[in-house]
């Protein structure tokens, strides 16, 4: 009898185990869904070339002060290549103004972001030894890692189990 009352309680513990793993699984192949949407939106962003390029001299920037060099190379995209050429003498100014240093700015042509990169920089000092890499899909899933609690609690609600989402 105890030998039968063990077995049936395995059973309904791996029948109850799979399925929550299913519900896991599906919920995570929504999020990928959401975030694909999102990416997909990102690079309809780089047809909108005003937009986009505030936004590229935004992730240069933050990428330049983050090196904090006085000599920097960027590594792009070759279609933004031509349209940072021209914003170089203009984010020479904002740096000098914010930071006090003079910079030295230069386009790395012997390497380019791939083409299926969205958008943003990679910005290298020290002979590529310091790199920052800001773009668009560094920066998507570094604010996903941060969102997904929240785009879960959105899509299925509150989960008790979550401590650190609570209000305190």
């Amino acid at each position: 009898m105890e030998n039968s009352f063990g077995l049936h309680h395995r059973m309904i513990t791996k029948l109850m185990t799979n399925a929550k793993l299913e519900i896991l699984n599906a919920r995570d192949t929504f999020i990928k869904s959401v975030l694909a949407d999102v990416n997909r939106e990102l690079l309809k962003l780089r047809n909108h070339k005003s937009q986009y390029l505030k936004i590229l001299k935004k992730l240069i920037l933050q990428a330049m002060y983050q090196v904090l060099e006085e000599k920097i190379s960027l590594i792009l995209i070759s279609d933004d290549m031509e349209c940072v050429d021209l914003m170089i003498p203009e984010l020479s100014e904002i740096y000098l103004a914010n930071t006090g240093m003079n910079i030295e700015i230069n386009i790395d042509n012997s390497i380019k972001l791939p083409n299926q990169e969205i958008g943003g920089v990679m910005v290298t000092a020290k002979g590529r030894r310091l790199l920052v890499e800001n773009t668009l899909v560094v920066r998507l899933l570094y604010l996903t890692q941060q969102a997904i609690p929240i785009i879960c609690t959105g899509l299925f609600g509150p989960n008790p189990t979550r401590t650190y989402l609570r209000n305190k």
